[in-house]
């Protein structure tokens, strides 16, 4: 663990705000280099890029501070976290606008942005694990147990590095569709949609061994994750049965020919 900050030649760098700097450029360089000509221009994507960065962090940063109940001034100065999937909420409802205001191919754009997603996140994690920011587990005995005495929010029991674990189960996922040449392919929206499940269901899982509050037995990010699961569920069967839809009025008229 490095701690809040670290220094180089006497600059005091925050560590979160690096490593999350760090994670979404590799993300937008991901997306930049497998867009192929869904963007207009590379000004086109400039002007998506800042806009995604702005929207993403005032959900994640609004999003923390409802999770954490605390007053609005604390909002405007900074002491309030971040919420990844309050980012993730923003960030979605702005990239389905900006689709459909700019006349983009939205499901070939959520397929990419899906991918880079990963990316982002399974750097992002890492960052929480260096800071210590207390998204970590509940205590164990396991032999990779970690403590964070220095971290942002400390401990000094061995609990689980649930940051180390979200990290490496995302990192999987995009090595597999990457590995099976994936991306970037027809039908447009299945592989989002996959994606999406398979990122629902692994917060869900990490959330039991996290610490948290519970709201009917679930924490806000299990409800959440449950919601998402549900929505790329079902746009996934609706897209499925659109292509079969399309394959077999083709195939009659291949007939009919």
């Amino acid at each position: 663990m490095i701690g809040k900050s670290f220094s180089i030649f006497d600059f005091v760098i925050p560590t979160f705000a690096f490593i999350h700097v760090i994670a979404f450029s590799a993300s937008l360089l991901y997306l930049f280099r497998s867009q192929r000509g869904i963007f207009k221009s590379k000004f086109h994507f400039l002007e998506f890029s800042i806009y995604l960065f702005l929207i993403t962090h005032l959900g994640a940063h609004i999003a923390g501070w409802l999770e954490n109940s605390i007053k609005l001034s604390d909002l405007i100065n900074n002491k309030y976290g971040s919420n990844f999937l309050g980012g993730l909420t923003f960030g979605s409802i702005f990239v389905l606008f900006f689709a459909k205001i700019q006349k983009l191919d939205f499901f070939q754009l959520f397929d990419n942005a899906a991918m880079a997603l990963l990316i982002g996140i399974s750097i992002g994690r890492i960052g929480c694990f260096l800071t210590g920011d207390g998204c970590y587990g509940v205590p164990t005995d396991l032999p990779w147990g970690m403590a964070f005495p220095n971290g942002i929010t400390p401990t000094s029991l061995k609990v689980h590095p649930t940051s180390l674990y979200e990290s490496l189960a995302y990192a999987s996922v995009f090595l597999y569709y990457k590995i099976r040449k994936t991306d970037n392919c027809p039908p447009y929206g299945l592989l989002g949609c996959k994606i999406m499940i398979c990122y629902s269901i692994i917060r869900f899982a990490v959330e039991f061994i996290r610490t948290n509050t519970k709201f009917m037995g679930l924490s806000q990010a299990q409800w959440i994750s449950l919601f998402i699961l549900f929505c790329a569920s079902g746009c996934m069967y609706f897209l499925k049965k659109d292509i079969k839809s399309s394959a077999l009025i083709q195939s009659s008229e291949i007939l009919k020919g």
